[in-house]
């Protein structure tokens, strides 16, 4: 089948961790751009860098993740670099009763040739279609009073500023801004 190595490193004092994975796959099997099952006769290399850094200051907090990945050939659609962030605020309110947390949440996801979703198969199938860069963004609250919480998310936030239309996937555009409510109450005894 094949063999992998990884390595990770973490630092817990200074919210550092990184971490490292080769993959090595004999002959695998991969859908083609006709939706056919095809076998690669060779062998796929994959390598897999990732880096997770928080930084905080005061009562702001600022969570990132840096992904990027190098196929020897490119037999799946997925984007050879993607990050995520949130940088937001974490406090209380209300004499320390309510916990707050108020911020924004990016998703960066560079260009690639994206794949279709084939509902026959359940999975995503490879296309030469170029998915452009897109950064999406979502805006949040979240309230917690000990036992419940609420949440107002204004997903798709950066669609309010832009032209295009942002796809994941081909033929699947990301839906239009849209304000979301949440509540959550654990009732004890």
């Amino acid at each position: 089948f094949g063999t992998i190595l990884h390595a990770d490193l973490d630092i817990p004092k200074i919210g550092f961790q990184a971490g490292f994975a080769q993959n090595i796959v004999n002959n695998p099997v991969f859908w083609s751009l006709t939706f056919e099952p095809k076998q690669f006769s060779g062998v796929l290399s994959n390598t897999y860098f990732r880096v997770k850094q928080n930084f905080r200051v005061w009562k702001l907090h600022l969570d990132n993740q840096l992904h990027y990945q190098i196929f020897s050939n490119n037999l799946y659609p997925l984007p050879a670099f993607y990050s995520t962030h949130q940088f937001y605020f974490a406090g209380s309110a209300f004499k320390k009763v309510m916990e707050l947390n108020i911020g924004l949440d990016v998703r960066l996801i560079d260009d690639f040739e994206g794949g279709v979703y084939h509902p026959v198969y359940g999975e995503y199938v490879k296309t030469e279609s170029n998915l452009p860069f897109f950064p999406a963004a979502n805006l949040y609250l979240i309230a917690r009073v000990s036992s419940f919480r609420a949440i107002v998310m204004l997903e798709n936030f950066s669609q309010r500023f832009r032209n295009d239309i942002n796809f994941d996937a081909v033929d699947h555009p990301q839906f239009d801004s849209k304000l979301r409510f949440g509540l959550y109450w654990l009732l004890k005894d």
